[in-house]
């Protein structure tokens, strides 16, 4: 493999491939999720986050090795944040059409769910009225795209703060 000066590399064609082949394990995950009925389950929350770290981390990596064994912080985190956004831009979409096409049912759900948390909190009929009918909204094809690209930036964002800090490696002092 030919190494690259890091000046000369772009983060873009590792972010790109990297956030594709996470954008298709998200829908693998979230149609395994969704079927198995674990959409309000907490405890899947921690695959996703294992997701996310799994990406961040072979997008930086990726890049790292075009630079011969090097990577700036900086470039750590712009790989990683392009990677999830993209991420979760193509989880946006997919959820969209999950949503609204393959299984209608499952937005009632999620929505009865939500409810049935908010009754612990006391709050009235017209209040909780009112948040499911937001639920409701929030399934639109605008609210998950942008949701799912915020929340991929979001993650990245944190996640590649973590991991660029972790994996920053400066090239050898010139003598």
């Amino acid at each position: 493999m030919t190494t690259l000066h890091a000046s000369e590399t772009s983060i873009f064609p590792t972010a790109m491939r990297f956030g594709l082949i996470g954008g298709l394990i998200v829908i693998v995950w979230n149609l395994i999720k969704n079927m198995a009925g674990l959409a309000t389950n907490s405890m899947a929350g921690i695959v996703d986050m294992a997701i996310y770290g799994f990406i961040i981390y072979s997008a930086i990596k990726g890049v790292r090795e075009l630079q011969g064994n090097h990577i700036s912080f900086g470039k750590s985190v712009g790989v990683g944040v392009v990677a999830c956004a993209l991420m979760g831009l193509i989880g946006g979409i997919f959820a969209y059409v999950y949503y609204n096409f393959i299984d209608p049912s499952a937005v009632e759900e999620i929505v009865a769910y939500t409810v049935e948390m908010m009754e612990g909190f006391g709050l009235d009929e017209e209040v909780l009225e009112a948040s499911a009918q937001g639920a409701r909204d929030g399934f639109g094809l605008f609210q998950q795209v942008l949701g799912g690209l915020g929340g991929g930036a979001f993650m990245g964002l944190i996640g590649s703060l973590i991991g660029g800090a972790i994996m920053k490696k400066d090239p050898p002092a010139l003598v």
